[in-house]
């Protein structure tokens, strides 16, 4: 196969890739409850492979949003400033265009979500905007540079018991309803609706949601097939400087998976380059070093997470870490870069070990901002364990050393002092005065190594965590199991 076909056929799969992570995360909700409608999320429990590194400070909600027919009229109540919640808008392929929420001083009203043009996708206030969003008694429009896209919110969950019954009576407030459409747009002369058949999330194998550095040939093919019936409705409107090269990528590899004439049908030898082209251009990509932010010395947060913009291999590389990543306007999700970290952010430990956490001091946050480590398996998913925490944070009755509490439910104090979060085998409990402080590990047994890796997130932290240089970061150290 010439070189330039395997690199086409490699650049089709990974710019296309994410379209799987959307059939996997998106066709349950279609199949649940239609398009334009919510499917909310209970909290996510071990047992859940719905979405990977799931976080368990906050409710989901999902929404598979299809214009093909209508614009929508999305109605949000007043949320308590206190209760940090996330309202991000992607596309099928998991580019954020715009967000609504506790951290971008927009989210209460009636918002009008419709086909952006050319250059505008966002959000627009009412009244303003290049391109007008000209309604009464509307807050806002949300343009979208799809046909389809998503809807992902996020709503904090307090640590009490009646919470969750709370949280509901707020998103049964939510609501979404069609709008007739205004002027012409890109399916004026008729766009499918987006259903599973379209999809096709039954025909691609588990293995290949991990990465498209995986696929096989029947996958890749698959994948192929349903990018082109969605070609004319899914190509961003605002990246015709790519769009092009995009088609002629899928044009070439479409020839080669399905054996047209000139052409040798897939073969073992030639999906390993395409493999090898993919496992070398994402890491790489990942490691850009335009998208790195040097907190210190062993600290780093990348720039863009969710907004890719038209880098596709970025893009591609963040979805196989975590798909529906939103940016720091949003949350913060630092990664450690020092002496026990790996190029794929897991840590392989001997079961005997454990590794400590130490804090200087609490993450600074803005009003509604909350932070949380979580704890997951090999591939992704929360770790099953015997005190069904998976995850420590700010709602967390952690204690400092002499046993007091690092927060507490008003936290009104300005004592800020050292505390440590403890990572140990779930096979191994810790002793009494760690287990507020202990987030279990995989079990491990035999002596057999075990992998796993953890997410920080900080939403809503304040300029002082953003800067670099200026907040005391987290320190490692590997120990014995206590």
């Amino acid at each position: 196969m010439p070189s330039h076909v395997a690199a086409a056929v490699a650049a089709s799969l990974m710019y296309f890739y994410p379209l799987a992570q959307y059939a996997r995360t998106f066709a349950p909700t279609i199949d649940a409850v239609g398009t334009n409608a919510f499917q909310h999320q209970r909290l996510a429990a071990a047992a859940s492979e719905t979405v990977t590194r799931p976080n368990v400070d906050t409710l989901y909600s999902q929404v598979a949003v299809d214009l093909s027919e209508t614009d929508l009229l999305l109605t949000l109540p007043e949320i308590d400033p206190q209760r940090g919640h996330v309202f991000p808008f992607h596309d099928l392929y998991g580019n954020l265009f715009a967000a609504l929420g506790s951290y971008n001083n927009a989210s209460a009203g009636t918002w009008v979500l419709r086909l952006a043009e050319p250059g505008q996708p966002g959000m627009e206030m009412a009244g303003e905007g290049r391109h007008g969003c000209m309604y009464e008694n509307i807050t806002g429009c949300i343009n979208f540079p799809t046909v389809y896209g998503l809807m992902f919110p996020r709503l904090l969950l307090f640590n009490e018991p009646e919470d969750e019954r709370l949280t509901d009576e707020i998103r049964r407030e939510w609501s979404i309803k069609p709008l007739k459409r205004r002027g012409r747009s890109r399916c004026d002369k008729g766009c499918p609706k987006l259903t599973t058949k379209i999809l096709r999330p039954q025909d691609i194998t588990a293995a290949s949601f991990i990465s498209p550095a995986v696929y096989d040939a029947v996958n890749m093919s698959l994948l192929f097939d349903t990018a082109e019936g969605l070609m004319p409705y899914i190509l961003p409107s605002d990246q015709e400087l790519i769009n092009q090269d995009v088609k002629q990528n899928l044009t070439k590899a479409l020839r080669w998976a399905r054996g047209k004439p000139g052409r040798c049908k897939p073969a073992q030898d030639l999906v390993q380059t395409i493999q090898s082209i993919i496992a070398s251009a994402l890491p790489a990509a990942a490691a850009d070093p335009r998208r790195i932010i040097q907190m210190n010395p062993e600290w780093i947060w990348r720039y863009g997470l969710g907004e890719f913009g038209m880098d596709y291999l970025f893009r591609a590389a963040i979805t196989v870490r975590g798909y529906l990543g939103i940016g720091p306007q949003q949350y913060l999700t630092p990664n450690y870069r020092g002496p026990y970290s790996s190029p794929d952010l897991s840590s392989t430990i001997d079961p005997g070990d454990a590794e400590l956490w130490t804090f200087p001091r609490k993450p600074t946050l803005v009003e509604g901002g909350f932070w949380s480590v979580t704890m997951y398996d090999e591939a992704g998913f929360l770790v099953p364990n015997s005190i069904d925490r998976y995850a420590l944070g700010d709602r967390s009755s952690m204690t400092y050393p002499d046993g007091s509490p690092v927060y507490t439910s008003e936290d009104t104090s300005d004592e800020d002092r050292p505390f440590q979060i403890l990572l140990q085998s779930n096979s191994t409990p810790p002793p009494a005065n760690w287990t507020s402080n202990w987030l279990p590990t995989p079990d491990g047994f035999g002596g057999v190594n075990v992998t796993y890796s953890v997410l920080w997130r900080f939403y809503g932290a304040d300029d002082e965590m953003k800067t670099p240089g200026r907040w005391d970061w987290p320190t490692l150290e590997r120990i014995k199991a206590l």
